[in-house]
């Protein structure tokens, strides 16, 4: 009995372990050629793709941020206190937003930024969810949200650009950005 018990289980693993390669093999091609046509893309066109194209190619949390205008947790984040040189892109679609020389510590526990590249890279929206007053800041070019911006900042502009570090990917240089 315990022969063909072991045979079963091991069938059943088997079954198992085919229907989730199966399985996962079309979301993985599928998201492999979301991440190609993305990337053929030239980056002065918007981004336009569904909210399951977007579930393929990010994580549950970047989803829920960029893509639900969620925020993660202060100080519990990769670029809170990253002082390396670098350019910050969108997470979503790789659009240049800030320079790591526009990065200032706010002690907010997020990244922090006072002006972006250009102000064509990003787009800021009336935000009043939750009672509070607020502006939200998004990509321009794909339309993720970033996080907020906030006139409290330092000179030269006085802003604070609050952002989710999760929505930002550093592109390290060895210069001045």
């Amino acid at each position: 009995m315990s022969t063909q018990y072991g045979a079963v289980r091991f069938l059943l693993f088997c079954l198992i372990y085919v229907l989730l390669v199966s399985a996962a093999r079309p979301e993985d091609a599928e998201g492999a050629r979301i991440r190609a046509r993305l990337k053929a893309l030239p980056m002065t066109e918007k981004v336009k793709l569904t909210n399951n194209e977007w579930r393929r190619i990010l994580t549950p949390a970047q989803f829920f941020v960029l893509r639900e205008a969620g925020t993660e947790p202060p100080f519990k984040n990769e670029y809170w206190n990253n002082h390396e040189k670098g350019i910050y892109v969108c997470a979503a679609c790789g659009n240049d937003l800030f320079g790591s020389n526009t990065k200032f510590e706010s002690d907010t526990g997020w990244p922090s930024f006072y002006q972006p590249l250009a102000q064509d890279k990003i787009v800021v929206l009336a935000d009043n969810t939750g009672g509070k007053r607020r502006q939200e800041v998004r990509c321009a070019r794909c339309g993720s949200h970033l996080g907020h911006v906030f006139n409290d900042g330092p000179a030269p502009t006085h802003l604070r650009y609050c952002l989710n570090s999760i929505s930002l990917k550093l592109k390290t240089t060895k210069g001045g950005q």
